[in-house]
């Protein structure tokens, strides 16, 4: 129910996405396509089980809830904090990917994994690609959602 708390609401969609770990792998490995996609809804229409419903409560709260991750990201990289950076992209990373938003999810995995790395230059250099991604996901989630 409104108002959805942030933490509860990002630990709800963790549980949700049961194969994130496998996703990830599979990203390490290649075996994605080279150009993944903004958004595809079918993912979180299978793990909610159709639940049409649940499916728009979600992404009608994922731009609002998930846009200062993002802030995060950068004022965390531009304040030399890699570790604080990495953090805010796993979230960003979680969050993503289980509502189907796969190109997001693989920058933030990218910029989680730099930030992991202590390399600062590598998240400045991914900051405009994910910002360009993640206002693409909201474009299409905004589509979705009329």
């Amino acid at each position: 129910s409104k108002p959805i708390d942030r933490r509860d609401f990002l630990e709800a969609l963790y549980r949700l996405v049961s194969v994130r770990g496998r996703q990830e792998k599979r990203i390490e490995t290649g075996l994605y396509k080279k150009s993944p996609g903004v958004f595809a809804p079918e993912f979180l229409l299978e793990n909610l089980g159709g639940d049409r419903e649940a499916a728009a409560d979600i992404l009608a709260d994922f731009a609002a809830e998930l846009r200062g991750e993002l802030a995060g990201i950068r004022e965390r990289a531009e304040a030399g904090d890699p570790a604080g950076a990495a953090k805010h992209a796993h979230t960003l990373k979680g969050a993503a990917g289980g509502i189907g938003g796969e190109e997001v999810r693989e920058l933030a995995f990218m910029a989680e994994k730099a930030g992991r790395e202590g390399d600062l230059e590598a998240i400045i250099r991914l900051l405009p690609e994910l910002e360009r991604a993640f206002a693409d996901l909201e474009g299409a989630v905004a589509r979705y959602l009329e």
